[in-house]
């Protein structure tokens, strides 16, 4: 394909104004940013999407989730015509640099079997050993994919009732298993924010940092995880321990965290499937 058409989905949950000049990195790129709005408490991004004719918002009436929200977005841009979508979180943005390369190299591929091509993500770590150029993965995060819209149709939707947690993970995964491929520029890279990190200090000898998580996260890290293990854990080597060590991690924090009693009755109700 060449020329493509693109149009970026963001979802919105009670952005501040720095979401905008986030917005502002990947805008110009694309036809149109669809901007999906979960939020809970008012804004004024209605009115700022007025000024931009590119720009599309929708609020939904109440927070839907991450799985529904993406859904909404794709199904306005394949109205649209559009050939992908660029799937953005509200707290991450692009260099200028990095997104021409990005729409660059999305011009140069094969999409005939391609699911997602997603950049190498930026968190607070120093790359070391990372692989040159394009490699398969059985999934990526959902920030700053782009997904090819011909084989989401084909695909299958993303799952509303995970809601928030491991949403990309699924997707991945089934892509993979119906002979699609998930791809990694790793020349390529996104500025993202995992989420707030905390420090927690023993007798200023021993300290520790977390990336804290709410209670309500974390009940949909350890069910949602506990539902790709059953799903694919036996179709994909090291799966298992994988997703296991992310949800071991969830329960250790625990013990660092504020709000135990509520943590650990999620964290229960996750593994037994009981509604929150």
């Amino acid at each position: 394909m060449t020329n493509l058409k693109i149009a970026a989905i963001t979802i919105l949950y009670n952005p501040d104004e720095k979401v905008k000049k986030n917005l502002s990195s990947y805008s110009p790129f694309v036809d149109y940013c669809i901007l999906i709005d979960n939020s809970n408490l008012e804004n004024d991004y209605d009115y700022f999407c007025s000024l931009n004719e590119k720009y599309i918002y929708i609020k939904e009436e109440k927070n839907v989730g991450i799985g529904k929200a993406l859904n909404d977005g794709c199904n306005i841009a394949i109205e649209k015509g559009m050939d992908l979508v660029l799937t953005m979180d509200q707290d991450s943005l692009f260099e200028k640099k990095e997104i021409k390369k990005f729409i660059s190299t999305a011009n140069q591929i094969d999409w005939t079997t391609v699911g997602i091509l997603s950049p190498f993500h930026l968190h607070q770590t120093v790359i070391t050993g990372l692989a040159l150029g394009i490699e398969s993965k059985l999934y990526t995060m959902t920030s700053g994919n782009l997904l090819n819209l011909s084989i989401y149709k084909n695909n299958g939707i993303f799952r509303e009732d995970f809601f928030i947690d491991h949403i990309d993970h699924e997707y991945g995964l089934r892509l993979n298993m119906n002979n699609f491929q998930v791809l990694q520029a790793n020349n390529i890279y996104l500025k993202h924010q995992l989420g707030e990190l905390k420090c927690f200090s023993f007798f200023d000898i021993f300290r520790i940092k977390i990336i804290s998580h709410s209670p309500f996260r974390v009940y949909y890290i350890i069910k949602n995880g506990i539902t790709i293990i059953n799903l694919y854990g036996q179709s994909f080597k090291g799966l298992k321990s994988t997703i296991a060590k992310i949800i071991v991690k969830e329960i250790l924090k625990t013990f660092f965290e504020p709000n135990k009693k509520q943590r650990l009755s999620f964290i229960f109700k996750a593994f037994f499937k009981i509604p929150i």
